[in-house]
C-alpha cells in the first residue's frame, strides 16, 4: 500500500483504531451506539431517500441489503421459536440439510416445526412436510390412518383384476415395479381360472360350440377328461387352477 492516498490511509487506521476501541472500550462503545441511536431518529426520512435511491441504482448494495434483510428475518424467526442461529445451524448440520420426515434436501429455507402445546422445537422440515403435519392437526393416528389408506390403494393396484389389468407401468410405485414379474405371473393365472370356470358353467350333455382359440381347446380337454375318466388328479387339478394362485 506504499501509493495509497495518505488521506485514505488516514481514515483507514482511524478505522482500525476505532474497531479496536469499540471492542475493548464498553464506555466508548455505549456513546457510539447512543450517538448512532439519535442520529437515525433525527435523519430517518433523509436516510430512507437515501436507501431506496441506492437500492434502486447499485446492484451490489442492492444484493448485500437483500442478503442483510434476510439474515435479520431469520435471526428474528430464530428467537420467536426460541433458539439461536447457532442453534438452528446445528439442528441443520444434524439433519444432514434434509428435511426430518421426507428426508430431502431442502430447496429453500427450512420451516422450524415446534409442538404447539409445549412451544418447543422439534425440528425442521421442508414446506410440504410443515403444511401436512399442521393439516392433520399433528394427530399421529390421522398420519397412521392416511399411511394405511395409501398402503391400501398401492396393494390394490399392484394386483391386476379379473381381466388382468393393472395400472401402467409409468404410474406404478417403485416397489410395485419390484413386483411387476410375480403380477405377470399372476395374470395368466387369472386367465386359465376364467377359462376354467367358463368351461365348468357349460351345459351338461349338449353338444358345445367349437373352442376359439387353443388355450380354450385345452382348457375344455382338462375338464373332459375330468369328468369322463373321473380322475382324481385330473379333478384334483381342475379345482386347484379354480381356486387360483396363492397370495
Amino acid at each position: 500500500m506504499d501509493d495509497e492516498d495518505p488521506e485514505e490511509k488516514k481514515r483507514r487506521y482511524r478505522r482500525q483504531w476505532q474497531n479496536k476501541k469499540y471492542a475493548s472500550n464498553a464506555e466508548f462503545r455505549e456513546k457510539k451506539l447512543t450517538y448512532a441511536k439519535a442520529y437515525r431518529e433525527a435523519n430517518r426520512e433523509k436516510r430512507r431517500v437515501y436507501i431506496r435511491h441506492r437500492y434502486a441504482t447499485d446492484p451490489e448494495f442492492r444484493a448485500k441489503k437483500r442478503e442483510s434483510d434476510r439474515k435479520r428475518e431469520h435471526a428474528r424467526t430464530c428467537r420467536r421459536h426460541g433458539i439461536t442461529v447457532a442453534e438452528f445451524d446445528a439442528m441443520f448440520a444434524h439433519q444432514h440439510g434434509a428435511c426430518g420426515i421426507c428426508e430431502r434436501p431442502f430447496q429453500g429455507t427450512p420451516h422450524i416445526d415446534h409442538d404447539h402445546t409445549t412451544r418447543r422445537v422439534r425440528g425442521l422440515l421442508c414446506n410440504k412436510c410443515n403444511l401436512g403435519l399442521g393439516y392433520y392437526n399433528d394427530d399421529p393416528a390421522f398420519l397412521r390412518n392416511a399411511a394405511r389408506y395409501l398402503e391400501r390403494w398401492l396393494a390394490r393396484i399392484s394386483e391386476p383384476n379379473e381381466e388382468g389389468d393393472n395400472m401402467p407401468k409409468d404410474k406404478m410405485s417403485k416397489n410395485d415395479k419390484q413386483n411387476d414379474k410375480h403380477n405377470d405371473e399372476r395374470t395368466g393365472a387369472i386367465l386359465i381360472r376364467k377359462l376354467l370356470l367358463h368351461e365348468l358353467h357349460q351345459p351338461h350333455g349338449v353338444d358345445l360350440p367349437a373352442p376359439t382359440d387353443k388355450l380354450q381347446a385345452i382348457m375344455r380337454a382338462l375338464v373332459t377328461r375330468a369328468e369322463a375318466a373321473q380322475d382324481v388328479n385330473a379333478i384334483r387339478e381342475v379345482f386347484d387352477r379354480v381356486a387360483g394362485p396363492p397370495r
